[in-house]
């Protein structure tokens, strides 16, 4: 799809005979009535168009439910505003969540029009808009999931904090110790505003999900009755990623802090220790890679050392995680 598009805009393949017919919005309905006709009409393409100087709404309300509620004003009923309708959102998070009792899918809210309406429709949301201020301003709405790209996590995680709403935002958090200043100041405001205004101060979670699997829990007990440093080694065979790929961006924050964090989160989960010091070595490469091979030590509070062999040149066939633990006569392995 990606070469196909690349010649389009180089104009070396041309869709321009395939447009038989074009139509503007306003007349949608002749145009689906022509395609419904199939052998009735001839046509190959038929375009919607779509005015250039007309506010389009940014707001599409879906039919109710028989019997269901639009307002749920109940203690401890998690109603829901989603930010971002991607790829994560739609193959991920909201599967996991589809039907889960005491959460109500609010409205999500997402840049393209087309993804968010489909994802609303797929997982019961009672809207979908193109606009943010949509679900700070919806009183109904007392928890955001930010399912966005990375770049984006602080500023909008310090945007439903200023509406009073608990947070659980994709991994990472922040892309820069400026960010995370920010992020930390504006929860600190927020915790005092919320309460004075007779409202739960807001809570935050981070989408690190590996220390919930159930082997790691698993370890994690056996580890409890280990009373020395670990020696924590997290093999991962990340695979290629081309530099126009937009987890290589530095506006997100790039590859490794994108995915590089849930490695060091679990490995903090299970020294229980916060980190010291680090160290990172990288192979040098002729710009391939971008650094994407590179091995990171982390010394934590009591002694224990954790190692990430970061690759990028290896093959995809190999599995991608392997996890080792070593301490106290035990010796574990995850992959």
């Amino acid at each position: 799809m990606e070469a196909f598009a690349e010649l389009l805009a180089s104009g070396k393949v041309s869709a321009a005979p395939l447009i038989t017919h074009r139509f503007s919005i306003d007349e949608a309905e002749k145009a689906y009535h022509l395609v419904a006709s199939r052998g009735s009409h001839s046509f190959t393409g038929v375009i919607l168009t779509y005015p250039q100087d007309r506010a389009i709404e940014s707001v599409v309300r879906l039919p109710e439910k028989k019997n269901e509620s639009v307002s749920l004003p109940i203690e401890g009923v998690v109603r829901l505003g989603v930010i971002g309708a991607g790829n994560f959102a739609n193959c991920t998070l909201l599967p996991a969540l589809n039907g889960l009792p005491g959460l109500e899918m609010a409205g999500i809210v997402s840049g393209g029009g087309m993804t968010s309406r489909a994802c609303a429709t797929r997982f019961g949301f009672r809207y979908c808009a193109s606009d943010l201020e949509q679900i700070w301003k919806d009183p109904d709405i007392n928890t955001v999931a930010i399912l966005t790209r990375s770049g984006m996590h602080a500023q909008q995680t310090i945007g439903a904090f200023g509406s009073c709403k608990h947070v659980f935002v994709e991994k990472p958090l922040a892309i820069s110790d400026d960010e995370l200043d920010a992020v930390i100041a504006a929860r600190t405001a927020a915790v005092e505003r919320c309460r004075s205004n007779g409202r739960p101060a807001p809570a935050l979670m981070v989408g690190f999900n590996r220390r919930f699997a159930d082997f790691t829990r698993e370890l994690k007990d056996k580890l409890n009755e280990v009373k020395e440093p670990l020696m924590m080694h997290y093999r991962v065979n990340a695979g290629y990623i081309p530099g126009d790929h937009w987890v290589q961006d530095p506006a997100h924050g790039g590859r490794f802090i994108n995915e590089g964090c849930h490695f060091i989160d679990l490995m903090m989960f299970l020294c229980g220790e916060a980190p010291v010091s680090v160290s990172a070595h990288s192979l040098p490469d002729s710009g391939k890679y971008h650094a994407d091979n590179l091995s990171v030590t982390v010394q934590f509070e009591s002694g224990s050392i954790g190692q990430v062999t970061y690759t990028a040149n290896g093959a995809k066939s190999f599995g991608k995680e392997s996890l080792e633990v070593f301490g106290g006569g035990l010796s574990a392995r995850i992959r």
